[in-house]
């Protein structure tokens, strides 16, 4: 009897022990398990809503260089593009403040995000504004070098690819002879980076399927350029 009594007392005792020994675990499981979050880092955010003027940790922002873009200047500065005067793209709500600020020199030209958001944009489903992200792209091509350099060809190759057309009335209409062969030198590039002489010549069809009657004649003689180019970089190696 006095066992059994003993061995009830125990019982009773070390119960609330256990209880609060297994409420003691779930907490630090549950705080394990809130550290093993994944962390969401926001770094670009959203492109198109950043004001410059308040962000100095964008990387491609920096009053202090903004003189940088005076070189390029007679490259960059046009009146009008596609017939429509020049303040109708800057005060577009659709095209972003990034673009905006590198038309007016307040960017620094490099291989980081802003440029990249850039360059992504220029192949936009909007007509409305893709003539000005036209004009960036053909001015990034004349200026480029090193790694922004590298990765043009790519861009290049996308708009011709969806909108040939458009890449031929501007070179025309703006007389953009070194964008032309800047874009020239940039899709062989690409081509010989990925050693494809197939890849050319799916370009080639796609775009002679494309292209007005008007620009036959300067579509051909663009792409006996590319693959010259291209041929010359293969014997390079």
């Amino acid at each position: 009897m006095f066992i059994f009594k003993s061995q009830n007392n125990f019982k009773m005792k070390i119960i609330p022990f256990l209880l609060a020994l297994m409420f003691f675990q779930s907490c630090q499981n549950n705080a394990k398990k809130e550290d093993k979050k994944p962390i969401e880092v926001d770094v670009l955010k959203d492109i198109h809503s950043v004001n410059f003027e308040d962000s100095p940790k964008i990387d491609c922002f920096n009053i202090r260089e903004r003189a940088m873009s005076i070189t390029y200047q007679s490259k960059l500065k046009v009146d009008k593009i596609d017939g429509k005067l020049i303040d109708f793209y800057l005060n577009h709500p659709n095209i972003s403040m990034a673009a905006k600020a590198l038309f007016k020199g307040e960017i620094k030209l490099s291989d980081n995000d802003c440029t990249f958001t850039i360059l992504d944009s220029t192949n936009t489903e909007n007509a409305e504004t893709r003539p000005f992200y036209l004009h960036l792209l053909m001015f990034i091509n004349t200026v480029s070098d090193g790694a922004l350099s590298e990765v043009l060809g790519g861009y290049d190759l996308k708009f011709l690819n969806k909108y040939p057309n458009e890449f031929f009335d501007y070179i025309l209409k703006m007389k953009a002879n070194e964008a032309f062969n800047q874009v020239i030198f940039h899709i062989a590039f690409e081509l010989y980076a990925t050693d494809s002489i197939e890849g050319f010549l799916k370009f080639q069809s796609e775009l002679r399927k494309k292209i007005a009657s008007k620009h036959r004649q300067t579509a051909d003689k663009f792409l006996s350029a590319i693959k010259k180019q291209f041929e010359d970089n293969l014997k390079g190696q």
